[in-house]
């Protein structure tokens, strides 16, 4: 899955990973253009080489091995590839026509007994060739590289990965005309080579086999194939069909394999033939397989998120600030309020007011500024703490006693310049502050 930078994401630590791109695919056909040229039908001959590089001579076949082992017939014949390449898979189809092996080796070999045998089906020894078919299946991978591996192969080509599960079996592109296939097998080691012609028209494929020895490897078998692509499958069929009529191939054996299946099944029919499993089992990037394991999804970076998460925070706070602030403003100002009209029932309590509070001339408050200023200090024109809180305390009002932190605030009120005492003109002005509140007093307190 590809990974989307965004102004608010990690960076994408794949995004130049093609495993991690959705957009590009594993099908085969996209991994390498050379990967895609074996795809078709292909005829020609083949030949056949032991360890010396001559000619295989033929050898009783060992019953229940057979194709894979020794064959009793010509080590020449023709050969026919049904190749189909889709998607992430490579289904392979071959048919081998033999020709009949020479007298000699029939009469040479004529009394052995099972399990070895002179012929490998009802024909008869140097009068009837015979034919069999193999599979080869292999697969892409999420991996999108150009390497292909292998599943399974039947027949001649047999892979059990049920017996054999450490089997390594992969095909690489080697320049822009060839492929080559490595597998191994226990001690077997079989390399193969497909060479093309410029055209892509015409093929060579090298099958050699080795076997691993202490010393050195040796070479088994060699088995050459000169192949050309051919376009119609109708007279591909007939090439086949005629072939075996060539060779004398019984009846039964043209009956079983005279035709090669076009996709989607297998020609022969053994444990090699693969399940779904299989294929999955070897890295099959087909969607019937599953999703890919390589998905990075755009991620939220976590320096943005905490940005974010600050920021809002900081809104957050600064209007909670606000409306604390907003409560505290309105909660001092009823606080100031309700002392303002504390401080003005006990002045309604001194003068003498009338309704509308005609009474509050500069001369009452003269003298009551001079009333309150008489305390130990001795009118000295200022009035202090202990004086205004005489004051407060023993005014008859009906106010009651104020507690210390209301006295303190109110005291505060009054003394606008925080000096410590109250002069005329700050007690002057506080009057003048308050004198809807003594009016509201002396309406409440009529009789004060």
């Amino acid at each position: 899955m590809v990974c989307e930078e965004k102004w608010w994401s990690n960076p994408c630590i794949n995004r130049n990973d093609v495993r991690y791109n959705d957009a590009i695919s594993p099908d085969i056909s996209n991994l390498n253009p050379i990967l895609s040229k074996p795809h078709g039908l292909w005829k020609g001959t083949f030949k056949l080489y032991d360890g010396n590089f001559t000619l295989e001579k033929p050898s009783p076949a060992i019953m229940g091995l057979y194709p894979r082992g020794p064959r009793p017939y010509a080590s020449t014949g023709e050969a026919f590839f049904n190749i189909t390449i889709a998607g992430t898979r490579w289904e392979q189809h071959d048919i081998y026509v033999l020709g009949p092996a020479p007298q000699s080796f029939c009469d040479e070999y004529a009394n052995v007994t099972r399990p070895y045998s002179i012929v490998s089906d009802d024909g008869v020894c140097g009068e009837n060739g015979s034919a069999y078919v193999s599979d080869a299946f292999k697969t892409s991978t999420h991996e999108k590289n150009d390497i292909l591996f292998g599943v399974s192969g039947t027949g001649s080509y047999l892979v059990d990965p049920s017996e054999d599960p450490q089997f390594s079996w992969t095909m690489i592109p080697s320049g822009a005309r060839q492929l080559v296939e490595a597998l191994a097998i226990d001690i077997r080691r079989s390399v193969y080579a497909y060479t093309f012609s410029s055209s892509f028209d015409y093929l060579i494929i090298e099958f050699t086999r080795y076997l691993e020895t202490e010393k050195l490897p040796k070479m088994a078998n060699r088995l050459v194939l000169e192949l050309t692509r051919e376009e119609d499958e109708s007279t591909w069929l007939k090439g086949i069909e005629n072939s075996m009529i060539k060779n004398k191939v019984t009846a039964n054996t043209m009956a079983t394999y005279g035709t090669v299946p076009t996709t989607g099944q297998c020609a022969k029919d053994d444990v090699g033939c693969p399940t779904l499993q299989m294929w999955c089992d070897s890295g099959d990037a087909s969607s019937l397989c599953g999703p890919t394991p390589y998905i990075e999804e755009t991620t939220v970076n976590a320096g943005v998120v905490a940005g974010i998460t600050v920021a809002v925070a900081v809104v957050v706070i600064a209007a909670v600030a606000y409306l604390m602030q907003s409560f505290h403003k309105k909660r001092m100002a009823a606080e100031k309020e309700r002392l303002k009209n504390e401080f003005a029932r006990r002045i309604v309590g001194t003068f003498s007011i009338g309704s509308g509070g005609e009474a509050i001339t500069m001369e009452k408050i003269t003298e009551e500024f001079k009333r309150i200023d008489s305390g130990a200090e001795g009118g000295n024109g200022r009035i202090s703490k202990a004086e205004m809180k005489n004051f407060i305390m023993t005014s008859d009002s009906g106010g009651g006693q104020m507690k210390d932190s209301d006295f303190e605030t109110l005291f505060a009120l009054i003394d606008e310049d925080g000096g410590g005492d109250i002069d005329f003109a700050e007690f002057s002005a506080f009057m003048g502050h308050i004198k809807t509140n003594i009016d509201q007093q002396a309406d409440k307190y009529p009789e004060a």
